[in-house]
């Protein structure tokens, strides 16, 4: 059977057991869906993904934008296979424009898993292992730096449960396997016991038997100071011996922040007193020119920033709020010591969804890692010229 495209014969097919296999090209031009390849090996296609296929004219859709299969390594969805592939269509024409990055995730986090130590997910329809499938897809948005720092929150895994937690502990090792440092925002705070449990689960390492294991291994956490030293200490003790950090709240970038940290105490405000104990704790945790212990301190409160800088000058500030909630490049030089160093600053929605920004539209939100990358870029030449300007 001779498939046709814009009355052009494109693929020769033959018929196996009820099913299509595309087994010689007629064509060079774009084609559709239906003859992807990948190192000329022709994939095999249902009836019913054919015919969809057949409705994307022109559009060159190839295994290296198929968004779907990296969500797919990171959620370790276990059952996408030729058949279950999802399309985005035009509203109003009905045209495919695309493959949906997201679709069919029901099997996914391990959910039908009796022994977490024993999960291995399958990587169909492609390729045998997660490594080669994901290297299909090769627009994935590049670490511009080995020394680039990541974030994650805690809490978006969280709301999943139990596979929430071992996701988040398998995004932690992946980063870890890039050599990105990682920062758990997981804004940790209580007592006794409970404290260096959560010290010992995040940074540190827990004796079992005979044999010591680390739990999520991040580099840094953060840490909420409002219970004293009681909280703090337990983070001090596990940093010491493991060489990692925290960062304590000292003036957050949201809002309703001020409520409880502007509040006037002997005159000054909350954050300042904060600030100055944090600079104690940091002392007791020493690096070579900074210490372990650093401070988190709003973008969008520079002024503050300012004071904050000088009442804790060893500690390492990292400063949220930069691009989406409104902080500025100007904003940002108070942060940095005069040794151009000394903070870490952090956005998310600005580049994660940079493609649906105005100065970024030209790249389209299928080439959304482009998008990203190029955000990144721009965020780091904006913060270094307002650093070089003043």
């Amino acid at each position: 059977m001779i498939f046709m495209h814009k009355d052009q014969p494109i693929a020769e097919v033959s018929v196996n057991n009820g099913r299509y296999s595309v087994y010689k090209l007629l064509s060079d031009q774009e084609l559709p869906v239906g003859t992807m390849t990948q190192t000329s090996q022709l994939l095999e296609l249902s009836l019913s993904n054919w015919y969809s296929s057949r409705a994307i004219p022109g559009l060159r859709q190839s295994l290296d934008r198929i968004e779907m299969l990296v969500f797919d390594h990171l959620i370790h969805n276990t059952d996408r296979h030729e058949k279950n592939f999802g399309f985005i269509r035009d509203a109003e024409t009905l045209k495919i424009e695309r493959f949906a990055p997201l679709f069919d995730n029901g099997s996914s986090f391990a959910w039908n898993c009796d022994s977490l130590l024993s999960y291995s997910p399958e990587t169909k329809p492609f390729c045998e292992t997660r490594e080669e499938q994901l290297a299909l897809v090769q627009h994935i948005p590049d670490i511009p730096d080995p020394a680039f720092v990541r974030g994650i929150l805690l809490e978006v895994y969280e709301q999943f449960g139990i596979p929430g937690l071992m996701a988040y502990k398998k995004t932690v090792d992946y980063c870890k396997e890039k050599d990105l440092v990682v920062i758990g925002d997981i804004k940790r705070g209580d007592i006794g016991s409970t404290s260096s449990a959560y010290a010992v689960g995040h940074l540190g390492k827990v004796q079992v038997g005979t044999k010591e294991y680390a739990g999520f291994d991040e580099d840094f956490a953060t840490v909420n100071p409002y219970l004293g030293s009681d909280g703090i200490n337990p983070f001090l003790k596990v940093c010491k011996e493991e060489k990692k950090g925290i960062f304590i709240l000292v003036k957050t970038s949201n809002p309703s922040s001020g409520e409880f940290q502007d509040r006037l105490i002997d005159g000054r405000p909350l954050y300042e007193h904060v600030g100055e104990k944090v600079n104690e704790w940091a002392m007791q945790c020493m690096g070579d020119d900074y210490s372990y212990v650093g401070a988190v301190v709003g973008a969008t409160y520079p002024e503050m920033g300012k004071v904050l800088r000088k009442v804790m000058p060893k500690s390492f500030i990292l400063v949220p709020g930069y691009g989406a909630q409104g902080g500025k490049a100007e904003d940002l030089v108070h942060f940095f010591n005069e040794d151009g160093l000394g903070a870490i600053v952090n956005s998310s929605r600005g580049i994660i969804a940079a493609y649906a920004k105005e100065e970024y539209a030209k790249f389209g939100e299928a080439n959304f890692a482009d998008a990203s990358r190029q955000a990144a870029i721009d965020m780091i030449n904006d913060i270094n010229g307002a650093l070089n300007k003043r």
